[in-house]
This record gives C-alpha cells, structure tokens and sequence, in this order.
C-alpha cells in the first residue's frame, strides 16, 4: 500500500524538512551542479570556476535561498561570534 506524508513535509537524507525553505539540494538542482559543488560555492573554502559560481549565485538569488550561518557555525566554519565567560 502507498503510504501518506503530510504535503507539508518532504523526505530527505535527513528526515522531513518543511516545504517553505529551500535548501542547498535545490538550488544545486535548479543550478545543475552537485550539493558538494554548491556548497563549495557558499563555503568559499575551494576553488570553483567562475561560470559555475555565478550560476549557483544565481539560482540562490531565485530562489530565496539564505545560508544558514549557525549551521555553519556547528560544523567548524567560523562563526563570527565571541563568547565571555566572567567569573565572581
């Protein structure tokens, strides 16, 4: 038998995510490229040609697409921020 999702869910690698938000996954598909290869794009850790570059900009821009930095920040790209830590 099928098996019903809700339409406000989908399923991905890493459970349901909420249709209102686009995620590296489409914009690389609207872009054609590989996640990987968008997210090099977006890291700026690598090298990536210019064309494609450029077109997983402009796939982000279509799309809404907004980076999220705290999930950057957990896997060990610089978070921006500081902490302080006081004692009495």
């Amino acid at each position: 038998m099928y098996q019903l999702v809700p339409p406000a869910t989908r399923r991905g690698a890493r459970g349901p995510a909420p249709f209102d938000r686009v995620n590296l996954r489409d914009v690389a598909r609207q872009a054609g490229v590989s996640p990987a290869t968008a997210s090099r794009v977006f890291s700026g850790t690598t090298a990536v040609r210019a064309e494609t570059r450029s077109r997983v900009l402009e796939a982000a821009d279509q799309l809404g697409y907004v980076v999220n930095s705290l999930a950057q920040a957990m896997v060990g790209v610089r978070s921006r921020s500081l902490a302080v830590v006081a004692g009495s």
